[in-house]
């Protein structure tokens, strides 16, 4: 079996209403979900997808054409042509995609199959303030979730606590709380935003412990290992990360210096090979693994497998945020997102390879090519 050609799109998918102010881009007005869908076929007669973020114009000139050609099975070749290609990353998955077509398997058999469930958490996507998050919180529990990620990026940590413990109120101990602080990147975001320092770092932690929130997820730079190795060390609470750091030696480095508690590598950004190579170390230094959310269906849907087959994984993230943001649309490219049971978990199907079926009727609609 060769691969045959390429085919990529890219699809805007429009959000309702005007939209959202996301807490990872203050100042932003996010509109649509906007990504490079990815579809590889093979002389077998056999397509694999995935979507992430890119251009077409540089996978078709990049990438394409040494892929072209090549066993779908050859993913070595293909991880060191992704490299070469500025790392491209998630087209990996659309080659799991395949091997588990042509295996007759879903993924997570194929990655060892460890269980077939796990629990979701709702992830809001703007800060909102104490009495929305509250009422959220509780439509969440109606909705069956029984955990729910909150995003802190107020000026203040009294602001932030003031957040964190209005829901911990409304919900008791109903519901498992986790924080995300986005602090370890800067994006070219129009408005200022706050910029945690170590101290507050500490300070906000200790808070959080006290509210008994599950995790704090980015408190500080991305890259200041030894800075986030000291905190891990320095507080209780699971210090959590990792999601948009790429390369098996950074993930080393994290690794020995105890940056993280909690491992969030998504396979929608370093591909699913890249990914399992990072979860066996993770494994060996005794990591847990929550992933981040995969920017799409498809790459939600990846980090499913993963998390199902790697027997430290902990949730898989629901992102989820009503009426301005939700899953439904974040999730528009596959006919059937995922959703979760009565009890806040997802389950998997035994479909072959990542087990979804592109939403044709949306790329049509809000795809262009070029």
């Amino acid at each position: 079996m060769k691969i045959a050609r390429i085919e990529t799109v890219r699809v805007d998918v429009p959000l309702p209403g005007e939209g959202f102010r996301p807490a990872w881009g203050p100042g932003l007005l996010q509109r649509t979900w906007s990504n490079v869908l990815v579809k590889v076929f093979t002389d077998a007669g056999i397509v694999g997808y995935a979507a992430g973020h890119s251009f077409v114009s540089h996978i078709e000139r990049s990438v394409a054409p040494y892929m072209i050609g090549r066993d779908p099975f050859a993913l070595e070749y293909h991880h060191q042509v992704l490299t070469n290609a500025g790392g491209p990353f998630f087209i990996d998955i659309a080659l799991w995609d395949i091997i588990g077509k042509a295996c007759g398997q879903p993924l997570y058999k194929l990655f060892g199959g460890h269980r077939t469930r796990v629990k979701a958490y709702a992830a809001t996507c703007e800060v909102g303030t104490p009495e929305r998050r509250a009422e959220d919180a509780l439509r969440y529990l109606a909705e069956g979730f029984t955990a729910l990620k909150l995003r802190l990026h107020n000026w203040t940590l009294a602001e932030d606590v003031a957040l964190v413990t209005a829901v911990r109120r409304a919900v008791g101990d109903r519901m498992a709380i986790l924080v995300d602080a986005n602090q370890t990147f800067s994006i070219p975001s129009p408005g200022p935003w706050p910029r945690w320092t170590y101290q507050r770092a500490v300070a906000t932690a200790r808070a959080l412990e006290e509210l008994d929130v599950v995790w704090l997820e980015e408190p500080l730079w991305r890259y200041d290992y030894e800075v986030l190795g000291r905190l891990a060390a320095e507080v209780d609470i699971p210090i959590a990360g990792g999601e948009f750091n790429t390369g098996l030696h950074e993930f080393r480095a994290i690794l020995e210096y105890g940056a993280y508690d909690i491992l969030q590598a998504d396979p929608a950004y370093l591909g699913i090979t890249q990914t399992r190579k990072i979860l066996a170390m993770a494994e060996a230094y005794g990591k847990s693994y929550a992933p981040h959310n995969g920017y799409n269906g498809l790459g939600v849907t990846a980090c499913l497998h993963l998390v199902l087959a790697h027997p430290q994984g902990m949730y898989l993230e629901y992102l989820h945020d009503p009426p301005v943001a939700p899953f439904q649309s974040f999730s528009a490219l596959v006919t059937e997102p995922l959703t979760i049971d009565t009890e806040g978990y997802v389950h998997v199907t035994d479909k072959p390879g990542l087990g979804v079926e592109l939403n044709e009727a949306i790329v049509e609609r809000y795809g262009t090519r070029g």
